[in-house]
């Protein structure tokens, strides 16, 4: 009986792991007119991407990437002069894959819930917004003006991506129960093979 609710105990603990690379799918709505986004943004701005800190361990489609941009324009928000924003490993989980050294404009929100990939109050942007590189936003900036400087504030350069903390406890912790299992599985072998030999 306690063989099996610790075989079972390890499959749970598998079946989570699974669970996390599933794909999540991306579904989202048309993100307006440039002045319908600006109005439902937190944040609209452009700059070019200085940094990309993506997860120590990959588990799905939907971990969280952390872009660090140079602003050069803002045209909503109290927008620093380096600025990080927040959005998904992949656009299958409607992620937006930038790339380094490209110049976007930006459409972000602060995201106030205590969702795990990202810490309250970040700023996030997504493929469902107006997000795009600034060669091909020319609708954009006739619709928005001129903007303005961004606040001469420089960010803490990141280094560490917080909720990848996370991910490798979950990952050391799983790891560790299936050794704890497995060990426990193979002593209660050893037992049961000397008692037949003593019979």
């Amino acid at each position: 009986m306690e063989q099996r609710l610790e075989l079972a105990l390890l499959g749970s603990m598998l079946s989570m792991v699974l669970a996390m690379n599933l794909v999540q799918a991306c579904s989202c709505s048309y993100p307006g007119t440039p002045t319908q986004a600006a109005a439902r943004a937190d944040a609209v701005f452009s700059g070019r991407v200085a940094n990309i800190f993506g997860p120590y361990v990959e588990s799905s489609s939907a971990d969280p990437v952390r872009v660090q941009f140079e602003v050069s324009k803002v045209w909503k928000g109290n927008v620093s002069t380096e600025v990080t924003v927040v959005t998904a490993l992949s656009s299958v989980s409607c992620g937006y894959e930038f790339e380094k050294g490209k110049v976007y404009i930006v459409y972000a929100y602060v995201d106030d819930s205590d969702f795990v990939s990202h810490d309250k109050g970040e700023l996030i942007t997504s493929v469902c917004t107006r997000t795009k590189p600034l060669s091909e936003s020319e609708q954009d900036l006739t619709a928005l003006g001129n903007g303005y400087a961004p606040a001469n504030i420089k960010e803490i350069t990141l280094v560490d991506p917080p909720s990848s903390v996370i991910i490798i406890i979950l990952f050391a912790t799983v790891a560790l129960a299936a050794v704890y299992c497995q060990s426990r599985l193979i002593n209660k072998k050893g037992k049961g093979k000397s008692q037949t030999k003593k019979k």
